[in-house]
């Protein structure tokens, strides 16, 4: 099972009452990740990006940070792109500015690795939405996860075919 199919794979077992009915409290039919080893890339290196790393590294991960996007690397910095390249999980902490608005964009994606997971723990407009489409549709990445995909502020989430859509007021 390709990694970018595990969350659906679960909520689907759940759905079907196989979680109710399972004689454990697991469904070991499905893989688990082990985040044990895996690299984690943080961009935006504030306070949650900071409590990020503690969990992180909890799980024995090892962590990448950063450095401003175009930035040469400080000490216990990465390049930007190579925080891209080397990630299998990508956490987005940046504000929102006009100089982050739509930072990760084609380019970017293209850069990071099929099986990373991307999350964006700040604001929708930190990804170009049109790019991450083309990318899905494309196959060129295989797992996001957005606080709230979209530029504005989430207000609510709402499903639709199973899958979390974040929409704003009205």
């Amino acid at each position: 099972m390709r990694s970018g199919e595990i969350f659906p794979a679960y909520r689907d077992a759940v759905r079907a009452g196989r979680w109710q009915t399972s004689p454990q409290p697991t469904l070991n039919h499905l893989p688990i990740e082990d985040l044990g080893g895996a690299t984690l890339g943080l961009i935006g290196y504030g306070d949650l990006a900071r409590g990020v790393e503690k969990l992180a590294r909890a799980f024995g991960m090892d962590i990448l940070i950063a450095e401003r996007k175009g930035a040469a690397a400080r000490a216990g910095r990465t390049a930007f792109e190579d925080v891209l390249r080397r990630s299998d999980v990508i956490s987005l902490h940046a504000p929102m500015t006009d100089e982050t608005r739509g930072f990760i964009g084609a380019k970017e994606l293209a850069l990071m690795k099929k099986s990373a997971l991307l999350i964006n723990a700040g604001r929708g407009g930190l990804v170009d939405e049109a790019a991450l489409a083309e990318a899905l549709k494309a196959g060129t990445v295989g797992r996001r996860r957005h606080r709230c995909p979209f530029a504005g502020a989430p207000t609510r989430w709402e499903s639709a075919g199973g899958n979390s859509t974040c929409r704003t007021s009205s």
